[in-house]
């Protein structure tokens, strides 16, 4: 727009100029008419047949717009001069070539700016013997170019504001769809299908058709997803219910079998199996809830009461060492966050050889932070962002022999994440690792 504009004004400045010498040159083309007329060349003299024509004002006087006459041969010879030329300066008597009936031109003297017009002078016999010029001051005409020119450099950087101003609310407006679209995109998840992106534009607009399409594929995921998820959902319930009874069933079998040794062995193994058959249903059914039954907004529990009491209740028997400061709140599901956090440390303590496991919460300016660290084997770098994929297995895991689904921790980062979370793993001094947890500050003005 900018561009625009200084190609507007620039083509308005020569348009006037153009206008402007094209008055001059009309004034100057009827009165080189006038005067050609007035006079002819005989015995390289001057007759003069019309005497009003050169004692008109315009040409003995200097008035506001003065003619300037001059007639003159190939030595520069006058044979007419007008009086006016007395009252202001000698003005250059030009000799060249040209083929135009008339040409004009621009010319400066004694710091004067003319308009000039140039006939070729013929005798009798047609023979070219001289010029006659008539000029025109262009000063007044020049002063008002150059105050357009000045006018239109001091509303430039007025123009300019103008234009940027203008240029940001037409963007805005523009990308405001595609805005709209990046917003709606960056809120849709697996677990989040329900937006669509909604804006007022012409049916026939790209950005509409965009639009269309990326909410009928929205509709599409949506409805696939929830097949998958109902999917899920039954088919752990389904596996569920022979599993229990299984279990129940070796508990039993276990029972009343605990002096053969040779049928205890296989029922306790058979046990260990139908246990984490039953630990991975679980997982999956969780998986397959929706986020926000997970994150539940609305609910609000003390978390510091639920490391100290509960959680230290839990592995009373183990050793993990809990330090959690006081009156500590967290926003959403208690009952998926234990389960998040007994996935870290069941993984913790499987990994410590009989070693402490830590944990520990406190809050900085904008986290509340917990800490779970063991002193175990520890994770290769190379497997630290692969630990949370499902169903990944360590190689530690694999060389010690250590049983596990590969699901733990993938349901903990889950379950962290649905409640606006974060879960990164660190190495431990001297050896081990260290689970780090932020969670948002509880913020209880927005609580309904």
């Amino acid at each position: 727009m900018t561009i625009l504009y200084l190609l507007i004004v620039t083509i308005s400045l020569n348009l006037f100029k153009y206008f402007l010498n094209d008055t001059l040159d009309s004034r100057l083309k009827h009165e080189m008419e006038k005067v050609s007329k007035s006079f002819y060349i005989e015995n390289d003299s001057l007759i003069i047949t019309d005497y009003s024509e050169f004692n008109e004002s315009d040409f003995v006087y200097l008035t506001e717009s003065p003619f300037f006459l001059q007639i003159y041969d190939h030595n520069k010879k006058i044979y007419l001069q007008s009086k006016n030329i007395d009252y202001f300066h000698n003005i250059e008597k030009s000799i060249f070539d040209f083929n135009e009936l008339i040409y004009f031109q621009d010319e400066i003297s004694h710091q004067n700016n003319l308009r000039v017009a140039y006939q070729k002078l013929y005798d009798k016999k047609e023979e070219h013997i001289g010029f006659i010029q008539i000029s025109t001051l262009k000063d007044k005409f020049a002063s008002v170019l150059e105050n357009l020119i000045l006018l239109n450099a001091a509303i430039f950087p007025i123009a300019l504001i103008l234009i940027s101003l203008a240029s940001l609310w037409i963007a805005n407006r523009s990308f405001a769809p595609i805005r709209k679209i990046i917003e709606v995109a960056d809120k849709i998840s697996a677990s989040n299908l329900s937006e669509r992106i909604h804006f007022n534009s012409d049916p026939e607009d790209d950005l509409t058709k965009l639009r269309n399409t990326l909410n009928n594929l929205f509709d599409r995921l949506e409805s696939q997803i929830k097949q998958m998820s109902e999917f899920t959902d039954n088919a752990s319930h389904q596996l569920m219910t022979p599993l229990t009874a299984l279990n129940t069933e070796l508990e039993y079998q276990i029972n009343i079998n605990s002096n053969s040794k040779e049928i205890l062995t296989p029922l306790k193994e058979l046990k260990e199996t139908t246990d984490q058959m039953i630990s991975i249903v679980k997982i999956l059914l969780i998986l397959s809830k929706d986020v926000k039954s997970i994150s539940n907004y609305k609910s609000v529990f003390n978390l510091s009461h639920l490391l100290s009491n509960k959680l230290a209740s839990y592995y009373k028997k183990q050793k993990v060492i809990i330090n959690s400061e006081s009156n500590l709140y967290l926003r959403g599901s208690e009952e998926f966050f234990i389960i998040a956090i007994q996935n870290i440390v069941d993984n913790a303590l499987k990994y410590s050889d009989n070693q402490n496991v830590n944990i520990s919460s406190k809050l900085d300016e904008q986290n509340l932070i917990i800490e779970i660290s063991d002193f175990g084997v520890g994770i290769s770098n190379d497997e630290k962002e692969k630990i949370f994929e499902r169903f990944f297995r360590g190689t530690q895991a694999e060389n010690l022999g250590i049983k596990g689904s590969g699901l733990g921790l993938s349901l903990a980062q889950f379950i962290i994440n649905a409640m606006d979370g974060t879960i990164e793993v660190s190495e431990n001094y001297p050896s081990g690792s260290i689970f780090t947890i932020k969670l948002p500050i509880l913020d209880f003005s927005n609580s309904e």
